[in-house]
């Protein structure tokens, strides 16, 4: 497995009111929201919008995983870093960082396929995002 850079990308967001449960902390499908705005963030700055008009490739999610290490709460200040963790033929692995007053809270990582929406197939790894992507993993 290659050595994986430092993350390049971070997104500051408060832990709000409808993320929280009974008990005031965040229940465990959140963490995967955060991951969510994190990718969302991360690739509008190459002007993708996920989920939005890509000239026809969107990102679909293959696989997901989080590892919990500490709990986050109502009123929380978090930070979510993001990087490439690898690219493959068809596909791109996200790493996901959690972090409240630098510590870590949760680690995970989200897979991506792309998919020619009005073909409904996949795609290759498009070419107009090598550059920016292989920038951010340097």
């Amino acid at each position: 497995m290659p050595k994986l850079t430092p993350f390049h990308f971070s997104l500051d967001l408060p832990v709000l009111e409808t993320e929280v449960n009974e008990y005031q902390h965040v229940g465990y499908e959140k963490y995967f929201y955060y991951f969510h705005q994190a990718c969302v963030s991360y690739f509008a700055m190459f002007g993708h919008a996920v989920a939005g008009d890509n000239n026809g490739i969107d990102l679909i999610v293959a696989e997901t995983r989080c590892a919990y290490k500490r709990e986050l709460r109502l009123g929380d200040q978090i930070n979510i870093e993001c990087r490439v963790g690898e690219i493959k033929p068809k596909a791109v692995i996200l790493n996901f960082q959690i972090n409240r007053d630098g510590n870590i809270c949760a680690t995970g990582s989200t897979t991506y396929l792309f998919l020619i929406t009005r073909q409904k197939r996949w795609s290759t790894y498009p070419t107009r995002w090598r550059n920016p992507s292989t920038r951010m993993k340097d």
